[in-house]
């Protein structure tokens, strides 16, 4: 089955991702992940394989690259991510949904260094603060269309609206 959406995820490929991927296995979403740590992508790749049904899954190392194949771009820890960055991806950002995601327990996306909304200002931001045991995810934003949909897909996936 071809997949009706694709999502770029920027950031740490490790630990944070999987979890949220592995909700999202047949789901219709293909995860394109942006790294250059060919280990941590075999790692990740198997445990999504291992999905059933399995993840359809890709990999490349150009920001600018995936964003612009994505449909949805998703940041994870939003604390490393530099200015430079946002400036690289810019123009293929526009008029997509930009998630950046956070873990409930550190919450930095309340304090973040780089000011999303106003380097994007073409895309519509939504601040995502996950909590992976609870499934439960808290949303942040204000377009009120993207933060409908990006409901939709959290829910979609098994997680309930935090209050």
């Amino acid at each position: 089955m071809k997949a009706e959406r694709t999502i770029a995820i920027i950031g740490d490929t490790g630990n944070f991702c999987p979890a949220l991927a592995k909700q999202l296995a047949g789901k219709n979403v293909r995860l394109l992940f942006v790294s250059n740590d060919e280990e941590k992508e075999l790692a990740l790749k198997n445990r999504l394989d291992s999905a059933n049904p399995p993840a359809e899954v890709d990999f490349t190392t150009c920001e600018k690259e995936g964003c612009w194949e994505a449909d949805v771009i998703a940041f994870t820890h939003p604390e490393t991510i530099e200015q430079g960055l946002i400036e690289k991806i810019k123009e293929v950002a526009t008029q997509k949904i930009v998630l950046i995601l956070s873990h409930e327990e550190d919450c930095p996306i309340l304090k973040d260094k780089v000011n999303f909304e106003e380097l994007l200002p073409h895309s519509m931001v939504v601040k995502v603060v996950l909590n992976i045991e609870k499934m439960q995810v808290g949303l942040l934003g204000n377009d009120e269309g993207s933060l409908l949909t990006v409901r939709g897909f959290f829910e979609e996936a098994g997680y309930t609206l935090k209050k």
